[in-house]
């Protein structure tokens, strides 16, 4: 199923590139690249990170996608991938989703390239988000999106209200992180955990940095649950990751767990700061602090 949106023709010159990190699943992430294939009208790149897969696959036969595939030895996480996807990528535009996400809006990268063309404050846009921000790191009550519940994940109303155009936001989630390259050199590379939170502190970042933050209504799914942080080898580079950090011991027996808490306590003195003594903030239409 496929939804035709209507935007203006952007500059000629942006070009969208999208990364994926995998780790095994390759049912699920040819799933994923076929509802680009059929939904993509810009011919977007396409840089596949293979992280340290069982079996190494070779995706192939999408007509409207430039495939690039890269591999690495081990599964490193999804953070190391951004500056990897930066690195393999050529896009002005880049737009970091996850190999569950599946879209199904046909011309949903020229809307993408429209949204960047148009307002060149924006930094980071996602399919999902919020307009607000508790003292505990939630979305509040300002939960966005435009999931479509086509039997693979939920509709937009079990999670909060539908959107299908651009609204200002103060956090993206995860799934897809679609960022303007200019903006990420500008935010840069810097320490963080290899997985956890680095939706939520990227979206703060770009907002300290006065850059817009955006959910841009795009009709998709997020089949949730299908990425790599519960497999064996993604246990072992956390495990390493503490250990090289002098975390020597467990949370709760579980390695990922040890790091999700490592990362939500960094996440939390930032945004704490951030947040001055405020329980919660929100922002406006034109991306205003309220």
């Amino acid at each position: 199923m496929s939804i035709t949106s209507q935007s203006r023709l952007s500059s000629p010159n942006m070009k969208l590139s999208i990364v994926i990190p995998v780790h095994n699943a390759q049912e699920i992430t040819a799933e994923c690249l076929q509802k680009l294939d059929d939904n993509s009208t810009t011919h977007p790149q396409v840089v596949i990170i293979d992280n340290g897969s069982e079996v190494v696959t070779t995706y192939a036969g999408y007509d409207n996608l430039d495939i690039k595939q890269v591999r690495n030895d081990k599964n490193t996480g999804v953070w190391p991938t951004f500056k990897q996807g930066f690195d393999e990528s050529d896009g002005d535009v880049i737009a970091y989703i996850h190999n569950d996400l599946m879209i199904h809006e046909k011309g949903w990268d020229q809307r993408v390239l429209d949204s960047f063309d148009a307002d060149r404050s924006l930094g980071l846009v996602g399919v999902v988000g919020s307009d607000e921000w508790g003292a505990n790191g939630g979305r509040g009550g300002g939960t966005m999106s435009n999931f479509l519940g086509l039997g693979r994940g939920s509709a937009a109303e079990v999670h909060g209200r539908r959107v299908t155009d651009l609204r200002a936001a103060l956090q993206v989630d995860g799934c897809a992180m679609i960022m303007n390259r200019t903006a990420m050199l500008a935010i840069g590379f810097f320490e963080w955990p290899p997985h956890h939170f680095y939706d939520r502190i990227y979206s703060l970042r770009m907002i300290k940095h006065g850059l817009h933050v955006a959910v841009l209504g795009i009709g998709c799914d997020h089949v949730s649950g299908q990425t790599a942080n519960t497999q064996q080898g993604w246990q072992d580079t956390a495990e390493e990751w503490c250990k090289a950090r002098g975390i020597m011991e467990m949370t709760a027996h579980n390695w990922d767990y040890t790091v999700y808490n490592v990362a939500e306590g960094m996440f939390l003195n930032e945004l704490h700061e951030y947040l001055a003594g405020r329980q919660l903030i929100a922002c406006d239409s034109q991306h205003n602090i309220i």
